[in-house]
């Protein structure tokens, strides 16, 4: 995770903190789906749970700061077109 990280820049990691901590409502240091989908609350159902289940890496219910971080730094370097690819493809696991 390292190495990724130091691929953001401060501007970006600090505003992804800030977005975690503002999205761990229940101050546990780590986001579980009630929590992400309040944050997602115009989306379906459905893309709420693809995506919690994908930044769920170790599968316990929640979303740790270390595979936020990591999904954040990569969606960061993904361009806007290839957006709608990532989607497909963690939709269709």
């Amino acid at each position: 995770m390292g190495h990724l990280i130091t691929l953001a820049d401060t501007k970006f990691l600090s505003d992804m903190k800030d977005t975690f901590i503002a999205l761990d409502h229940s101050l546990t240091g780590e986001i579980n789906y009630s929590e992400f989908k309040s944050a997602l609350k115009n989306e379906e159902e459905e893309v709420v749970k693809t995506i919690f289940n994908n930044l769920d890496f170790d599968k316990n219910g929640s979303i740790s700061w270390g595979a936020w971080m990591c999904a954040m730094v990569f969606i960061n370097k993904l361009k806007l077109k290839h957006m709608q690819n990532l989607y497909e493809f963690l939709n269709n696991k």
